[in-house]
This record gives structure tokens, C-alpha cells and sequence, in this order.
């Protein structure tokens, strides 16, 4: 290989490990405010959960009175899958739609299923597989607003309001830390009253609020707890998209972190075989000026 190629060989590795570097510190920034924006939910979830749970053991819900609760005869299965728009992450994409493709496989044993798909890698991916979407979403990052999470909320609920779907589950990446993120399922819909106790004592410490007392409500006891139950479905679903943002954008850092280790080991293999090329060619230099010289 001549030396220029090699010069420029370096040159253009160079540029590659400078691109890296610099896709690994955004992503490392996105992760953490990802991250730090679905923390900051904590606490709004557990007071909602709390006054929920005080109003459920003030006056029993019942399944006919609210929808949300009311387990029906499976039908019909709506799955969320939560994907990425862009490559660079690793497995990430692969790790996702393999593990979701596997779930819903199993389901479609039983029930018809359809898929609402969230990231272009994700409606690709089920298109190849000739499945039924009913919606797609894209970009991504639109998400990181509440407002367009609440969107998706509402047209979720309609549908199951509708009857249309009696089982409504998400399919995304539970972030765990920075070096490791896991595929998990959560059941949106129907809502179990156990769930909530559990969701309480793991918030709480403790199973049940304190010995509620007499209220009077206003608006109505009814539309006081839809309203909490739609403002916690909406947070689940919100902070489920969060955490599997987070997670992308963590699988991205490592994704360019290799890279630039990559790199870093090819321009190092490269500027040793400059020098040697370089040396080769200082070598053959001198014998020609030793022979010229003896020539003459």
C-alpha cells in the first residue's frame, strides 16, 4: 500500500472517531435527561395511586360502574411496540422486535391481534412480517411531549371503551442502567385492583391508606376516579416511552463507544504501517544513492 493512501486512510478514520465521539456525547446527554425526565414522574404517580387507592376503599369500584377494571372475554389483542427510528444503536432494534415478534406470536395462538407501531425500524419490521397495523407513529422523539402521549392515551382508551379490544399491552425496553436494558410487556388495559395494592406497598411501604373518612364529592365520586384512572394510564404510558427512549439512546452510547474503540485500534494498526512503509521507502532511497554513487 502506498504512503499517501495510507495518509489518507488515517485521515478519513480520524474524521470517523471525531463523528463518534460526538454521536456518544449527545447520546449520553439524551439518556440522562430521558431519564431524569420519567424519575420526575415518581412522585405524581404515587399520590395518584394513594388517592385512588383511599377512593376504591371508601366506595368499592365495581367492574360494571368502570370500564377500565371490567375483564372481558379476550377477542381481540392490541399491541404497542415501541421501536427506533434510526440505526447506530446496537441491538437495540433487534433485541425489541425479536422479543415482541416471539410475544405476539404466542397471542395470535389464541386471539386476533393487531399492532400499533411506534419508530420506522418498528412498522418496517412488522410490515416484512405481513402483520395487521392498525396505526403507525412517527418520529419518535414526538413522545418526549406529554401532550402527543396523551393523544395516543385517548385513542388507546377509545378503542378499548369500544370493545374493539379486550386486552391492550406494550411491548418496549425497560432501562435498568446505562449498561443494561431488558424487553419487558405491560398490560395497559384491563386494570387489576391487586396491581394497584402492589403499585401502593411498593410506593408506600404498606397495602392499605389510613381508615378513610367521610367525603363529600365533587364533581361526582365517578368522574373524579375516571379522571385519576386516565391521568395514571397516561403516565404508564408515558414513562414506559420514556424509559424505552433512554434505553435506545444508552445503546447508542454503547453502540459509539466501540466504534470509537474500533477506530482507535485501526488508526493505531495504520500509523504502524506508515512508518514501516515510510522506513521501506528511506531504505530504498539510500541504495539508490549508495549504487549511483559506486556507479560513478
Amino acid at each position: 500500500m502506498r504512503i499517501e493512501e495510507i495518509k489518507n486512510k488515517i485521515f478519513t478514520i480520524k474524521n470517523l472517531y471525531n463523528l463518534t465521539h460526538g454521536l456518544q456525547l449527545v447520546s449520553i446527554v439524551e439518556m440522562r435527561k430521558l431519564k431524569n425526565l420519567s424519575l420526575s414522574f415518581d412522585p405524581f404517580s404515587k399520590k395518584c395511586v394513594e388517592i385512588l387507592m383511599r377512593l376504591i376503599e371508601y366506595q368499592k369500584i365495581s367492574d360494571e360502574e368502570f370500564i377500565f377494571f371490567k375483564k372481558r372475554k379476550v377477542k381481540n389483542v392490541l399491541a404497542l411496540v415501541f421501536g427506533s427510528d434510526r440505526g447506530f444503536c446496537g441491538n437495540y432494534n433487534k433485541r425489541i422486535l425479536e422479543y415482541s415478534f416471539r410475544e405476539i406470536e404466542k397471542l395470535k395462538e389464541r386471539f386476533n391481534v393487531d399492532v400499533i407501531t411506534i419508530g420506522k425500524k418498528t412498522a418496517k419490521f412488522f410490515e416484512k412480517k405481513k402483520y395487521s397495523i392498525k396505526m403507525k407513529f412517527s418520529p419518535i422523539e414526538q413522545f418526549e411531549e406529554l401532550s402527543q402521549a396523551t393523544k395516543l392515551c385517548e385513542t388507546i382508551l377509545n378503542l378499548y371503551k369500544k370493545n374493539e379490544y379486550q386486552l391492550i399491552l406494550f411491548f418496549g425496553t425497560n432501562y435498568i442502567n446505562a449498561f443494561y436494558q431488558a424487553p419487558w410487556t405491560i398490560q395497559i388495559l384491563p386494570l387489576d385492583e391487586e396491581k394497584f395494592k402492589n403499585i401502593l406497598k411498593e410506593f408506600l411501604g404498606k397495602e392499605r391508606v389510613e381508615k378513610p373518612i367521610d367525603y363529600l364529592f365533587e364533581p361526582s365520586f365517578k368522574e373524579i376516579c375516571e379522571k385519576l384512572l386516565f391521568q395514571l394510564i397516561e403516565g404508564e404510558i408515558y414513562r414506559a416511552i420514556l424509559e424505552a427512549r433512554a434505553s435506545e439512546e444508552a445503546e447508542r452510547m454503547i453502540a459509539m463507544k466501540r466504534a470509537m474503540e474500533n477506530a482507535k485500534k485501526l488508526m493505531k494498526k495504520l500509523k504502524l504501517l506508515w512508518f514501516k512503509e515510510k522506513e521501506n521507502q528511506i531504505t530504498q532511497e539510500v541504495l539508490e544513492i549508495s549504487m549511483t554513487k559506486e556507479a560513478m
